[in-house]
């Protein structure tokens, strides 16, 4: 007998009658392996799973969107970031874009906005400019919290993948409720009825 060849020891099943060799039992076990692997695999992915990769996608997508902004997409967005300076100047309760006129836009956010600049010494306009890519995140993320609670959690995960999706992609973030990159105080303020 050559040198190259070695024997395989053979064992009969009993309960089958058939012989079984150590590959036929290293290739049935390597298969139902990764059969396991596989239901396992697609078992453990979790609503909150997709609804985390949706996240990751909208942030990703705000941050290379936002990334080179240097001038305010937004007419609204220059009325915000006048109206936050106001407060900063202590101009409370004038409007920074129509001349003589009282501030007439709630004041809430561009309070809080005021406020975490000038705590933090945060340069306001580029700050307000890129800030919507992340805050707008809490849109789907509240969105999908209220769906879970009233229909369970994989309708809610699909209901927020048609949030973030299709309405975002539909109409623009100022016209619908949905994930969008800028920071527009109606879309700030989504979250609140979720």
């Amino acid at each position: 007998m050559p040198a190259d060849i070695v024997l395989a020891p053979v064992v009969v099943a009993p309960a089958l009658d058939l012989p079984v060799t150590a590959a036929s039992v290293a290739a049935t076990s390597v298969a139902s392996a990764s059969v396991a692997a596989a239901s396992v695999t697609a078992a453990s992915v979790t609503p909150h799973m997709v609804v985390g990769g949706l996240l990751l996608a909208c942030c990703a997508k705000g941050l290379w969107i936002t990334g080179g902004v240097e001038v305010p997409p937004d007419p609204d967005t220059i009325r915000d970031l006048g109206l936050i300076q106001g407060f900063l100047d202590g101009n409370w309760f004038a409007d920074p874009v129509t001349a003589d006129a009282w501030r007439w836009y709630p004041p809430l956010l561009h309070g809080l906005a005021a406020l975490l600049a000038g705590l933090l010494h945060l340069p306001l306009f580029s700050t307000w400019l890129h800030a919507g890519a992340v805050l707008n995140l809490l849109s789907p993320l509240t969105f999908y919290g209220m769906n879970r609670r009233l229909i369970g959690p994989w309708p809610a995960a699909a209901a927020t993948a048609v949030f973030v999706l299709f309405n975002s992609v539909v109409m623009p973030g100022d016209l619908t409720a949905g994930y969008t990159p800028w920071t527009l105080t109606p879309a700030l303020t989504w979250p609140l009825f979720f």
